[in-house]
């Protein structure tokens, strides 16, 4: 019962995003706002990360353990996508639209790992007492997801695209399916 209101507190901000009459003010108002609200979010998870004990004398043996694990699920994820492709390869229905050129940066990467590394620091400085209340993350995601709900609106996708992508739906199941397979992996 509980992974239903789960469920429901996940899907709701975006069912209201998608049910909020779109404009385009909204949308780039709605996009900026996630931005913002991410590093939000990072900066509240680091001052999550400075209350826990112990974490700095762990941190080599959490290090090592994230890189392991990483290296499993997501390459054993991407393995299954990248066979996945080939057994029933994508066919767009409609022609693609030419992007403009991207560069690489990490320039992003780096802002959001010093977000948290910001938020520790905070965390680390401030009275229990003005700690944020236990709730707070809770409702910035639910934020962020009715924002990426009025985005997606604004970008002319419809909840129905969302919800019922076959291809996304058929992808997901592999990726989770061999994402548990390398976390077993790991924890043998």
């Amino acid at each position: 019962m509980q992974s239903l209101v789960t469920l429901v507190l996940v899907l709701m901000p975006m069912f209201i995003g998608f049910a909020i009459p779109s404009n385009p003010r909204m949308t780039r108002l709605a996009d900026k706002g996630l931005s913002y609200l991410v590093y939000v979010i990072l900066t509240l998870i680091g001052i999550e990360l400075s209350q826990v004990e112990g974490l700095g004398s762990q941190i080599g043996e959490i290090a090592l353990y994230v890189t392991i694990l990483s290296i499993l699920t997501i390459g054993s994820g991407l393995f299954a996508l990248m066979l996945f492709d080939r057994v029933r390869p994508w066919h767009a229905k409609k022609p693609s639209v030419k992007s403009k050129e991207h560069r690489v940066s990490i320039r992003g990467s780096l802002a959001q790992v010093i977000c948290v590394v910001i938020g520790m620091v905070i965390g680390y400085f401030l009275p229990v007492d003005y700690m944020p209340p236990e709730n707070t993350m809770t409702v910035m995601l639910m934020i962020l997801i009715l924002l990426v709900g009025i985005g997606l609106k604004g970008s002319g996708i419809t909840l129905k695209e969302v919800l019922l992508n076959k291809r996304g739906v058929e992808m997901s199941i592999i990726f989770t399916l061999s994402i548990l397979v390398g976390g077993l992996v790991f924890a043998l």
